[in-house]
């Protein structure tokens, strides 16, 4: 694959979102484009923020492990010491647990092109599709999964959402939604989501993303943080991705371990496409 590396100096960032093709760290209020500018501005408030999440110019920002968080939009050259966003709304989750697990959210793009948030602003268990404003797009009777949600993710065509979720320690799980399933059926949002066969991978997902185009590849990505033989990693991974593939969806997968690339058995017997990531 070709591709080009660009080196930007910056000190001191805070967080690190997309928009277009420049990256803005919203917490520690800064932009950077890709011709390597540097350009700071005022976040203009006092709270305990420390981590966002973005798409295009509109981001949310949130306390980690707390239960408030807030929507920005970027404003476009502001003058020197002005605030360089503006405040969409509030959002909050609920307190439950809220010290053990990051906090909800996911800005993500409808089918349809209008801009959303997917994140839990009633219960740690029951996840919402809103528009920026606020408008609810699939409110329902609270009867879900008991996952804590968490580590949300969505596709660049909009069309999947990822929870890298958390059941009780050590339970940590992965659960794959439909978009547009999930607007016609609010309820989907209360399962699981759609069933990924781990097998023994079931409770270890340390942490997930998902990725992919408007062509409907996608890939879904998980580490494992402890070394397994080839003979429990072999037949798992191929459990996954046959299921993926029987959808239609083409499934990449890399697993870190200690020597398992490395490992003839490995590499004889798995017969699925394995693609190496460098990082996140």
């Amino acid at each position: 694959m070709d591709h080009t590396v660009r080196e930007i100096a910056a000190t001191g960032l805070s967080s690190l979102a997309w928009a277009g093709d420049d990256l803005v760290d919203w917490i520690g209020g800064v932009r950077m484009t890709a011709a390597g500018d540097v350009r700071r501005f005022n976040c203009g408030y006092s709270y305990r923020f420390d981590a966002a999440v973005g798409r295009g110019d509109v981001a949310a920002m949130f306390e980690t492990l707390g239960t408030k968080g807030r929507l920005v939009r970027l404003v476009e050259n502001p003058g020197p010491g002005a605030i360089g966003f503006d405040e969409v709304r509030e959002i909050d989750r609920g307190y439950y647990h809220a010290q053990e697990y990051a906090f909800p959210a996911c800005i993500l793009e409808l089918p349809d092109g209008r801009g959303a948030i997917a994140h839990c602003p009633r219960r740690y268990d029951t996840l919402e599709l809103e528009l920026l404003d606020g408008t609810p797009l699939t409110r329902r009777p609270v009867d879900a999964d008991d996952v804590f949600h968490s580590r949300l993710a969505a596709s660049p065509d909009g069309r999947w959402l990822l929870s890298a979720g958390w059941v009780w320690q050590p339970w940590n799980v992965a659960c794959v939604y439909d978009v547009a399933r999930a607007l016609v059926e609010p309820a989907h949002l209360s399962s699981s989501g759609i069933r990924l066969d781990l097998g023994a991978f079931e409770a270890e997902v340390d942490a997930a993303a998902l990725s992919g185009d408007p062509t409907n590849t996608i890939e879904i990505i998980w580490f494992i943080e402890k070394p397994m033989c080839p003979d429990e990693c072999v037949p798992v991974l191929k459990r996954f991705t046959d299921a993926w593939n029987a959808r239609g969806v083409k499934i990449g997968s890399d697993v870190r371990s200690s020597n398992l690339f490395d490992d003839k058995f490995f590499s004889k017997n798995l017969r699925v496409a394995l693609k190496r990531f460098s990082a996140l």
